[in-house]
């Protein structure tokens, strides 16, 4: 049974087998709501149990403990040593952590790694850094949150110099000589499968029949795209759900300031009993929030929990976290890179979706506060690398 906010909310619970972020530099918006049903709500909505039974199955694979990585072919021929890659990130805390890992894989091919931090608030910083690192002798280049708009002269530099780029967490086709992008892992559809697994938790627990709240920040070129296919499933995955969609502002991130306008959307519709969001930084502090205005039945999973809402996970606080593997994706960008060095395909197909962890209550041990990626996914990629 899926129970949340014990001896606070009330519980909502069906049968349930076994029971997602950067911000980049982007122009201000206003925030504001959409909304649009597909039927009432829990709020009030007729009981789907085919709805609630078919989102419990999807949820199943992703509350077990994840083991496995998703690549399978192992490299033909051991990577040349002595090669140069690049991590290109944003100069904040939440991707200072891609670092290690990053280091960690590339040193394990014998390569040299470098890395270069760019302010989040400079439009230009990573196109500079792309030059920067292709006129330093750059073999290989990773960009984590970017889009292919965002880095054209850069990426034009790459290309004329012969420099393959691999994405992670970006916008963007692969297109090997054509475009410059080589890899794209953590794509779009990654993003959207576990903020799909978070609308299906609360489809599962209202019996088909709830109203959600998406809090959504599409300044971020990645969370548009995937916000889009998050809104179209859910509608066609439950029919007598309806949706509100909470659209962030640059001003409210910036300032800190989501939880007022989240708790006064819900205030506006008092359907509402949950709440997802593909940005963490929006769930800090909403919990309290919602208590103090009297919400404490309305439910909320996030995405990319930060440390803290690990604990609320665990205390109940927090109805369901889909944690991402950054760590894995660092990996499974190098995995590309030596790919490419020694003449294969780069897999993109197996590449693009990583694996994500779904917590509950119910299964969050007493020690987790961070999700690095499948149980022993370095030994899988060292083995895919023969250097076990």
């Amino acid at each position: 049974m899926l129970s949340t906010r014990l001896g606070k909310a009330s519980k909502r619970a069906i049968a349930v087998a076994a029971l997602a972020t950067t911000l980049t530099t982007i122009a201000a918006c206003g925030g504001g709501s959409d909304s649009a049903s597909g039927g009432a709500s829990d709020g009030g909505g007729k009981v789907d149990e085919d709805a609630a039974a078919a989102a419990s199955e999807r949820l199943e694979p992703n509350l077990e403990e994840i083991s496995d990585i998703g690549i399978t072919t192992p490299l033909t021929s051991a990577p040349e040593a002595g090669k140069v890659a690049y991590l290109i990130r944003f100069n904040n805390s939440t991707s200072e952590p891609m670092e290690q890992p990053f280091k960690d894989a590339v040193g394990a091919l014998g390569w040299e790694s470098r890395v270069l931090a760019t302010d989040a608030a400079d439009p230009q910083g990573t196109s500079n850094a792309i030059k920067q690192a292709v006129a330093a002798g750059a073999d290989y280049i990773t960009i984590n949150s970017t889009s292919v708009d965002a880095i054209g002269p850069g990426l034009d530099a790459a290309k004329a110099a012969g420099v393959p780029i691999v994405l992670n967490a970006s916008v963007g086709e692969v297109e090997g000589e054509a475009n410059g992008i080589y890899g794209n892992v953590a794509n779009v559809d990654n993003i959207a499968a576990s903020g799909l697994a978070l609308m299906d938790w609360a489809i599962a627990d209202s019996q088909g029949a709830g109203s959600v709240l998406f809090v959504t920040y599409p300044d971020i070129p990645i969370l548009a795209a995937s916000g889009a296919k998050v809104e179209a499933g859910f509608k066609e995955n439950c029919p007598q759900c309806s949706l509100s969609i909470f659209k962030l502002s640059t001003p409210q991130v910036v300032n800190g300031d989501m939880v007022t306008g989240i708790v006064s959307e819900i205030r506006k519709n008092p359907e509402i009993k949950y709440v997802t969001m593909d940005i963490s930084l929006a769930g800090v502090g909403l919990r309290e929030a919602l208590d103090a205005a009297g919400l404490t039945d309305v439910e909320i999973g996030v995405g990319y929990p930060t440390t803290d809402q690990f604990e609320g996970i665990r205390d109940g606080s927090y109805g369901i976290g889909a944690a991402y593997g950054n760590d894995d994706a660092v990996y499974a960008a190098v995995d590309q890179m030596a790919r490419l060095d020694v003449g294969m395909d780069a897999a993109q197909d197996e590449h693009a979706v990583r694996p994500f962890q779904l917590y509950t209550e119910d299964n969050i041990g007493a020690d987790v506060d961070y999700w690095a990626g499948p149980q022993g996914f370095k030994e899988q990629y060292l083995a895919l690398w023969g250097k076990d």
